[in-house]
């Protein structure tokens, strides 16, 4: 696991992924990004009813 975890493969995703959560503007974690495009910010919706209602219409948005 470690030989694994320290490797190149692993080591080249982190990077990666550090990149495109520098890249995306996000401070935080959760967050939701929706088509690529749409950033999904919780405060202010009251419900997770809500939040789902949200996330499903900006899944209809192109």
């Amino acid at each position: 696991f470690d030989a694994a975890f320290k490797g190149f493969a692993v080591d080249s995703m982190v990077r990666r992924m550090d990149k495109q959560f520098e890249n995306s503007g996000l401070t935080g974690v959760p967050a939701v990004i929706v088509n690529n495009k749409y950033l999904v910010q919780a405060q202010g919706i009251k419900s997770t009813e809500e939040y789902f209602a949200l996330v499903d219409y900006l899944l209809t948005l192109k």
